[in-house]
């Protein structure tokens, strides 16, 4: 009796130490959905922070995976640095798709792929070209600079695919040598773990695999029946991943210079100042995500300024060469970003040659405005026709306009007869006898 009553405490105490075992080394079972995540254009501060809150959602729901479908040309170092710490950070196991067909990771999105726990890409797809390029430099081989940057990058690549088990020389090639490979090509070299065509044959190949994810933890994907939620970007994030691409931040730029060059040739307007006001209000949010080179920026405003000289100084069109040019120019410089983000040319000419006419046009309207005879106020009076109200010897009253105005004359008039209004003298008008006319 009394070992009966000794076991059953006993029993009790084992398996309350084996369920705080467990509850201890065995991972929390997730039951929670795929958390789909899409990422397309370059790599952007909008980018990363759209990356941290879907991933910040997926540990929050208890995701059993994230999926990351990649398709981008790469972006800013820091951003790309920036990303794959959140990546690693993450609890939740994280899969990398290079799709859909015609998708591409080049640049920095290697490093997204290298920090994936699986990587995966459509048949016909491609991934490398991952060597750092200066945005405005020579892009030598012999700069020591450019030298440093590579390898750092190269080391980095090397660490994630010792993490993950992929081929380490092959992943720095891809910074160093700029290699790049094609889907068949990164599969053979076991730079990714399978080739899928969609989503849902990608979730079918990863249903039961295991994958090494954080310190080494091996986790086994149950993906039967499992919920799919795809999270798109907020309207914060699309309205500012629209902002921070280039081509639309230089629109901004030239809008905004155009519209107040506007306002203060035509003041008034009130319209073109605002525009122009706004303009330059969302480029300035622009260069919070994008790094804005100023020099580029004064260049744009100095070729502005010179085509408004050009107008006021005879330089047989020299200015507005040099306006035109400093326009290209700046455009050119205006943002320190990869080769690949880098404004065309085509468009640059296009603008400045767009901006450069309409500023000249708008310009010489002012210019054809100001020398017309006034038409308001007593400037306007002068030219006038009126009558003398009496003697002028040599002053006197006159009616001009409907008004009364007191008025002088070098030469007597009399009285009731047509007088034309030379100039002003103060309050005072000078008057001369109107030719061949009488008053009435």
């Amino acid at each position: 009796m009394n070992s009966r009553r000794l076991l059953l405490p006993g029993l009790l105490v084992a398996l309350a130490s084996m369920g705080a075992l467990d509850a201890v080394s065995g991972p929390p079972a997730r039951e929670g959905p795929v958390i789909v995540l899409r990422l397309q254009g370059p790599l952007m501060p909008v980018a990363a922070d759209y990356l941290e809150r879907g991933l910040k959602l997926a540990g929050t729901r208890r995701a059993r995976l994230v999926l990351l479908e990649l398709d981008t040309p790469g972006g800013l170092v820091t951003v790309v640095r920036r990303m794959v710490q959140s990546i690693l950070d993450q609890p939740v196991p994280v899969v990398v798709f290079v799709g859909p067909a015609g998708a591409q990771a080049a640049s920095g999105g290697v490093f997204l792929v290298l920090a994936a726990d699986a990587a995966l890409m459509a048949p016909v797809a491609d991934m490398g070209a991952a060597h750092p390029m200066v945005p405005m430099g020579q892009n030598r081989p012999e700069d020591i600079g450019l030298q440093k940057a590579a390898h750092e990058l190269a080391a980095l690549a090397r660490s994630l695919a010792e993490h993950h088990g992929r081929d380490p020389d092959l992943s720095a090639s891809m910074v160093l040598e700029s290699r790049s490979f094609s889907a068949q090509e990164a599969l053979a070299a076991g730079l990714v773990d399978g080739l899928v065509a969609d989503r849902q044959e990608l979730l079918a190949w990863l249903h039961g695999r295991s994958l090494r994810h954080g310190d080494g933890q091996e986790v086994v994907l149950d993906l039967e029946d499992v919920v799919v939620e795809s999270i798109s970007m907020n309207a914060r994030e699309r309205i500012l991943s629209v902002l921070s691409e280039p081509m639309v931040a230089f629109f901004l730029l030239a809008v905004g210079l155009l519209g107040l060059y506007t306002e203060i040739t035509h003041p008034g307007a009130l319209l073109p100042g605002a525009v122009g006001v706004i303009g330059l209000l969302l480029f300035a949010l622009s260069s919070q995500f994008l790094p804005v080179n100023w020099l580029g920026a004064g260049l744009l405003g100095l070729g502005l300024g010179l085509l408004v000289l050009e107008v006021k100084i005879v330089s047989y069109g020299a200015l507005t060469i040099g306006g035109l040019v400093c326009m290209m120019v700046g455009g050119l410089v205006l943002f320190d970003v990869p080769p690949e983000m880098r404004l065309p040319r085509s468009l640059l000419v296009g603008v400045s040659l767009g901006v450069g006419l309409v500023a000249v046009f708008l310009l010489r309207l002012a210019v054809r405005a100001q020398r017309l005879p006034p038409t308001m106020g007593r400037e306007a009076l002068v030219g006038m026709e009126g009558e003398s109200l009496s003697d002028l010897n040599p002053e006197g009253k006159v009616l001009v306009h409907g008004e009364y105005y007191d008025a002088s004359s070098d030469l007597p008039i009399g009285r009731g007869q047509a007088v034309v209004v030379e100039a002003l003298d103060g309050r005072r008008l000078r008057v001369r006898q109107a030719p061949g006319r009488q008053g009435g």
